[in-house]
């Protein structure tokens, strides 16, 4: 009895099953980490839709056939509800088939170890962000001046006066971008102000709706009568709804030839649909396309500075923006694949005044 309610209490996975993949008896933790309520339920299940990648099983099997057992091989596998699980698993097999097993849930001691890599690297990116602006505002400067000076010397010449004028705009709109991206690595920088974060979204859909009409992608906002207001930048969060909707217009376009796309006589290619709705203390929105949606073994690196799914059409830092942005507002973004096909993003923020 007391050796039962041991293991029933253990804080690791304790379970049995065979070489077939029938689970024969799997503890409490076990069960939690699977998310079964039940011992009956998870037999019925069995083991094998519990891997991820049936390769996983395949090399345990080899492993405890040759040498008996198996210690601490990283497997990932997934929860009934298709929630994926990393874990540590050691397995002894008996003169009987049987396979004795301890499971631990690394999760999300990989989830920490992600986070941590992240902001790493993003720290990385601002110091280079820093050190390319500083190498671009040095000669940016001296062709500020110099083109001053052309320009109070060009006496009538209109023609000349235009074109001076439009290279000082051209470098107006150098030194803003630059401005922008150290803005954008100095948590803090840009002022918050209480605004509502629907309107943002409206603001955000509008500045794309030419895009939408050339691909002929509909954009379909199911925004919340609720309260939404928080304490943003308003500068900073329409840069991330923007690239939000520009990664979902190119998801759509890269589900099919873009030239077959443009020349469909179909009404609409595809769709980006934005959610928001407020849970307690936060805002969120949640933005799924109908695009090739994200590769699975790829999901956790897509937030990495310079990584990229778009082959030659991105440089990867679009995604890491994002996240800095939401995490120097106190919020978030997590991506998954819709079961319907495609894309989901979930963003959330604080609401104004939370925890004041």
């Amino acid at each position: 009895e007391q050796f039962r309610d041991l293991v029933n209490n253990s804080l690791v996975g304790i379970f049995k099953s065979n070489l077939n993949g029938e689970l024969l008896f799997a503890n409490e933790e076990s069960l939690r980490i699977f998310e079964y309520t039940s011992l009956e339920e998870a037999k019925n299940a069995g083991m094998l839709p519990l891997y991820r990648d049936l390769k996983d099983r395949e090399m345990i099997i080899k492993l405890l056939k040759e040498s008996g057992s198996v210690d601490k091989y990283e497997i990932e596998l997934q929860s009934k509800t298709g929630k994926p699980k990393a874990a540590l698993v050691s397995v002894i097999l008996d003169e009987h088939g049987t396979a004795t097993g301890v499971l631990q849930d690394i999760s999300d001691i990989k989830s920490m170890k992600r986070q941590l890599i992240t902001s790493e690297q993003q720290a990385v990116t601002g110091r280079l962000a820093a050190s390319i602006a500083h190498e671009i505002n040095s000669p940016l400067q001296a062709i500020t001046v110099t083109l001053s000076n052309l320009m109070s010397k060009t006496g009538e010449s209109k023609e000349l006066i235009e074109g001076l004028s439009l290279l000082d705009k051209a470098f107006d709109n150098i030194r803003s971008t630059v401005r922008n991206l150290l803005d954008l690595n100095r948590p803090g920088a840009e002022a918050k102000v209480s605004t509502d974060v629907n309107n943002i979204i409206r603001m955000a859909a509008d500045l794309v709706k030419g895009q939408l009409k050339e691909m002929k992608i509909l954009l379909e906002l199911d925004l919340t009568p609720d309260d939404t207001s928080a304490d943003v930048s308003v500068q900073h969060m329409s840069q991330v709804f923007l690239n939000m909707f520009n990664n979902a217009m190119e998801a759509i376009c890269d589900s099919d030839d873009r030239e077959s796309v443009q020349n469909t006589r179909a009404s609409t290619t595809g769709k980006i649909t934005v959610k928001s709705y407020v849970v307690d203390d936060e805002v969120k929105i949640v933005i799924s396309d109908t695009g090739v949606g994200l590769p699975e073994s790829e999901l956790e690196m897509i937030f990495d500075p310079f990584y990229t799914t778009k082959n030659q059409k991105g440089i990867g830092v679009g995604l890491t923006t994002c996240l800095a942005i939401l995490r120097d507002h106190e919020g978030d973004i997590v991506a998954e694949n819709s079961p319907k096909g495609g894309a989901r993003f979930t963003l959330r923020l604080p609401k104004k005044g939370k925890g004041s």
